[in-house]
């Protein structure tokens, strides 16, 4: 039953990267070709080569989609300013027990700690995110497995190595988590 719940959800991330690839999302225009999405941010090796989030998102349609459905999920409103430029940090390469990920976060202008976080899979368009609403409670949202959101939770969390690596312009990239 596993597997044909896995199988449905890759043939569902399928279909809507194809559609999504070509059609806008919540009224914000499709990928161009030569944008700075998700392929631009998987390609970086160096921090400061990377496009930030509000970049990928909005070049990345399957990424739009996963979070707004994530929100969705949850009975939450995404919040509107997400995808403006705002306080958001490089989107980075991650390597995680061997699978390819991007992860990054983003803010609302002039309060950043209201904030949306996302740990993208660009292979099968699964997020796992957390959003922190303007009263600071916390929601996780998306993809629930627990080895994905202890990635996203250690790069939140300033003291961690993975924190640390992400801030750093000399990080050689993709960063790999074993």
């Amino acid at each position: 039953m596993q597997s044909v719940r896995l199988l449905i959800r890759y043939a569902a991330a399928l279909l809507a990267a194809a559609v999504l690839a070509t059609h806008s999302v919540e009224g914000r225009p499709a990928a161009e070709p030569g944008s700075r999405g998700a392929a631009a941010a998987q390609a970086c090796r160096v921090v400061p080569e990377c496009p930030a989030f509000n970049e990928v998102f909005l070049n990345t349609p399957p990424l739009r989609h996963g979070l707004a459905d994530a929100f969705r999920h949850e009975k939450l409103t995404p919040p509107g300013w997400l995808g403006e430029p705002a306080a958001t940090t490089p989107m980075i390469p991650l390597e995680i027990d061997g699978k390819a990920y991007l992860v990054g976060k983003t803010g609302e202008p002039g309060k950043p700690s209201h904030q949306v976080a996302a740990l993208y899979d660009p292979v099968k368009g699964w997020v796992t995110a957390t959003y922190i609403d303007p009263e600071g409670k916390q929601a996780w949202l998306g993809d629930g497995q627990e080895r994905l959101r202890k990635v996203l939770a250690d790069y939140l969390n300033t003291s961690t190595p993975l924190s640390k690596a992400a801030s750093d312009a000399g990080t050689a990239l993709p960063v790999r988590l074993y």
